[in-house]
């Protein structure tokens, strides 16, 4: 049976609509990467792709969410893109944190019965060196980026052999860079947008 004109021309347009959707679905796939915040729709956009940009707890949580007549929360993702952008946008003055964290965890008596008592003590610690480098004017020193710090911190580790206490102090040191950059101003803007 031959096709006529008008129903070769339906079967053309809806080949143009399929392509059309397609691309335009391709298009929020991209856009979504670049997306600091992600909420569950968002995530679900993507794809299994997803999974890389915010972690398997996120994707996962993004799964549940599209469940019927399952309670989920809502939620909103940060971006690995965001996390990114706070290694590679951020400076660090390297000496200056080396300098404040071996005078605080030099100072620590690690054997005392209170602080192995206090399951929260490590994080007190991090957060209360994070808090005097960042109110600590410096002058002096090197700036190097968030992201080659911890580089060089973990690289340390990996070519020396060190015991619990150097491992733990370099968790403090990379921990307390992170907490006494800023956030770039990109990032905190999506975050405080998304809450």
């Amino acid at each position: 049976m031959a096709k006529t004109k008008e129903d070769k021309s339906q079967g053309n347009t809806q080949v143009v609509e399929k392509e059309g959707a397609e691309q335009k679905k391709k298009n929020k796939q991209e856009a979504n990467k670049t997306k600091l915040v992600l909420n569950a729709r968002d995530i679900m956009d993507m794809g299994v792709e997803a999974e890389l940009l915010v972690g398997g707890k996120n994707f996962n949580t993004a799964i549940i969410n599209t469940i019927e007549n399952i309670r989920a929360p809502q939620f909103r993702a940060i971006s690995a893109t965001a996390f990114h952008k706070l290694l590679d946008d951020t400076r660090v003055n390297a000496g200056a944190i080396r300098n404040t964290v071996d005078k605080e965890y030099d100072s620590t008596d690690w054997k005392d019965q209170d602080i192995n008592e206090d399951p929260d003590f490590l994080k007190k610690l991090v957060r209360r060196i994070a808090v005097k480098v960042k109110r600590t004017p410096q002058k002096e020193g090197t700036y190097i980026k968030l992201r080659t710090f911890i580089n060089n911190v973990v690289e340390g580790f990996a070519v020396s052999p060190e015991g619990i206490d150097q491992l733990r102090k370099r968790s403090v040191l990379v921990q307390v860079a992170i907490l006494s950059v800023d956030l770039p101003k990109d990032v905190e803007s999506a975050v405080r947008q998304a809450y």
